[in-house]
């Protein structure tokens, strides 16, 4: 058995680091297992995440406590408690807190009032070809603003784009060997 312990990410705090500056109250508490991701996210009211897609990475969401609307395929769908919804590779999608009433007050959470709690799960698909060295590499890096498509050389718009040449040229290389499985998702 191992433990896992949570990294609290403050995700204005930590995007700023990075060098990208949104406005964000969001916070998540993220788990990071062998092949698999694992974050408690806090939405505030108003909060929306940006729009965003993943290479080789499957993403579900589960309300745990609250409402929040889920964007993909083009249309906003409103999740309660209990319901999850699971996106594609390469399918552009996003939340947001959809209610004000608070749900969630917490002295760890700087007294904020949270409008939205979820549960999301990372996962790379078994039917990609992915070393187990590179399968956490990938779960931290495969994410991709929508405006990635129009500013591909933005580093706001991917981690990828903020990694040094040699890790940039990894990432790219797992996806071209993986290619002809996700070609036509991505």
């Amino acid at each position: 058995m191992r433990l896992v312990e949570a990294k609290v990410r403050r995700m204005k705090e930590e995007l700023k680091a990075s060098g990208v500056s949104l406005p964000t109250e969001e916070i998540r508490e993220s788990y990071y297992l062998s092949t698999l991701t694992v974050s408690l996210t806090y939405l505030h009211a108003g909060e929306t995440q940006r729009a965003h897609k993943h290479l080789l990475v499957k993403e579900a969401t589960q309300v745990l406590a609250g409402e929040v609307e889920v964007l993909a395929l083009g249309k906003w769908r409103t999740l309660r408690s209990g319901r999850i919804a699971e996106f594609d590779l390469g399918e552009y999608h996003n939340t947001r807190a959809s209610t004000k009433k608070k749900v969630l007050d917490s002295a760890r959470l700087l007294g904020k009032g949270v409008t939205g709690l979820t549960v999301t799960c990372k996962w790379v698909p078994p039917f990609l070809k992915i070393r187990k060295e590179d399968v956490q590499f990938v779960l931290h890096n495969d994410w991709f603003a929508e405006d990635y498509e129009t500013s591909p050389d933005n580093p706001s718009n991917s981690p990828v784009l903020r990694l040094p040449e040699a890790a940039r040229q990894r990432f790219w290389r797992i996806v071209r060997a993986n290619e002809s499985v996700v070609g036509s998702r991505t």
